[in-house]
């Protein structure tokens, strides 16, 4: 059984099955209130019917590439302007802001497991926890 944040559970639940969001509720063996945990069942319903194409993978290499090089440049000027480092409280919320969102791996059912514990987003391909300590990074998305 997988658990992911309860507001990803009800933003991937259309209301393409009438009381089904409920139902999963019901069976939910979660603690936190905040978190709801899936049964395979549950999971192999989502990605059969919920999840869209492009948010099950990461860019191309290529992007994933230019993104890369993008985010270089931008710290580099970040340095060389003296910009200050990010503080761990801005990284907290980053990744914060991150852990509740749709295109955090981990909050991905359908991917493998060993994707969803890299902590990507599959937007830009970047590896979250390194990217929330970078000056000049943003969310490709806006959320910060």
């Amino acid at each position: 059984m997988n658990c992911y944040p309860l507001k990803n559970i009800e933003n991937a639940i259309p209301s393409r099955k009438e009381g089904y969001y409920e139902e999963v509720v019901k069976r939910n063996s979660s603690t936190e209130a905040d978190k709801i945990c899936l049964e395979e069942d549950d999971i192999k319903y989502l990605r059969e019917n919920f999840t869209k194409e492009e948010n099950k993978r990461l860019p191309s290499m290529m992007q994933m590439a230019k993104n890369a090089a993008s985010a270089a440049i931008g710290e580099a000027a970040a340095i060389i302007n003296r910009d200050p480092p990010v503080s761990d409280e801005e990284e907290a919320r980053r990744l914060e802001i991150c852990a509740g969102c749709e295109f955090y791996t981990p909050n991905i059912p359908e991917l493998p497991e060993a994707e969803q514990k890299q902590n990507r987003c599959v937007k830009c391909g970047c590896f979250m926890n390194f990217k929330s300590k970078l000056r000049s990074a943003h969310c490709p998305e806006g959320k910060w």
